[in-house]
């Protein structure tokens, strides 16, 4: 019994995956633009299958993208400002700010989760994000 239940949730969350991509090829380049315009915030890490939350006692960390191409982006009270651009072939969001030059591809995009990776020192990881109503 322990096996069968281990094999469906394992199944459902390759399903999920599967799933989560295949609806993010379905939307249009103006959907997904839309999607992406809100205030995300920084929720957990990711890094070789490893999921971290991001702990409470940490200042807060957002990101918004504005209609515009504008990127405002929070650490704490610090405020940085930048650009951001999508490019619907490859489904990857290029920013340019404090860091650089960056292009960023989306994991996953929806109404209350977005996840896309980042590099860091090398590192590649990703940075899971949930909507700020």
């Amino acid at each position: 019994m322990k096996r069968l239940l281990l094999a469906f949730t394992f199944s459902f969350f390759i399903l999920n995956s599967i799933t989560a991509n295949d609806n993010l090829s379905k939307l249009t380049e103006q959907e997904i633009k839309t999607m992406l315009c809100h205030k995300w915030k920084l929720t957990f890490l990711e890094y070789k299958g490893k999921k971290k939350e991001i702990p409470s006692k940490l200042p807060e960390s957002h990101i918004l993208f504005l209609p515009d191409g504008r990127l405002e982006e929070y650490e704490g009270k610090t405020k940085y400002t930048g650009t951001w651009s999508y490019n619907h072939a490859t489904k990857t969001i290029t920013t340019i700010d404090k860091d650089g030059n960056e292009k960023h591809a989306i994991i996953e995009l929806g109404n209350e989760l977005f996840i896309m990776n980042g590099k860091y020192k090398g590192f590649t990881f990703n940075m899971g994000f949930k909507i700020v109503v």
